[in-house]
């Protein structure tokens, strides 16, 4: 009883400290946006546009899924449906299919602060894995939208706008975790890093 209350107390504690690191990464991100936004009148381009929205996405999404966790109240596939399209369905095959994504290491069963950080390292692994079937076409107002300022064919446009969302989803996971190592390891988290769009 006393390991398993020890296991509880160490894993909210991780939780809670991924939180406040998130949220302070996304007070980071906001400084960096303004200087990203500033003087563009005319509004932002494609690429510019998924970079801002991958770069505030990643560290709310894991901010929310340490709060579900920390709660102890939704099963595994309810947290990761909110990253991946795989768990959005009823299709047990396809949960058959991945059934390492419900299995944790022994070390991590008897360390609560071990198993809260291997649960979110996990929840990002899966995200980027199953970007395709997560992935939701443009609308037709959308491709109205970005038709406008990148007068081509609507199929490369949706092939641009996913495939610049693939490039700024793994870049911002990635940044994601760093800091969950850096955390992890009792280290300070990384400061922002922001690259120039890739067309």
């Amino acid at each position: 009883m006393e390991l398993d209350r020890n296991f509880r107390k160490d894993r909210e504690a991780a939780f809670d400290e991924i939180q406040k690191a998130m949220f302070a990464k996304i007070q980071e991100k906001a400084l960096w946006s303004q200087g990203f936004v500033k003087d563009k009148n005319d509004g932002l381009i494609l690429p510019e546009h998924v970079q801002l929205s991958e770069t505030f996405r990643w560290p709310a999404a894991i901010s929310y899924a340490a709060g579900d966790f920390k709660e102890n109240r939704k099963p595994l596939k309810q947290i990761f449906s909110g990253v991946s399209g795989r768990y959005e369905g009823k299709n047990l095959q396809q949960i058959i299919g991945v059934a390492d994504d419900f299995v944790r290491t022994p070390a991590s069963k008897l360390d609560g602060r071990k198993s809260a950080f291997e649960d979110m390292f996990k929840l990002l692994d899966i995200a980027e894995r199953d970007f395709d079937l997560t992935y939701k076409p443009l609308s037709k107002d959308m491709l109205d939208y970005w038709h406008k300022k990148h007068p081509i064919d609507y199929q490369h446009l949706e092939y641009a706008y996913r495939e610049n969302q693939r490039h700024f989803m793994k870049e911002s996971i990635n940044e994601m975790r760093q800091v969950l190592t850096a955390l992890q390891a009792g280290k300070p988290a990384p400061g922002v890093t922001a690259k120039p769009p890739t067309p």
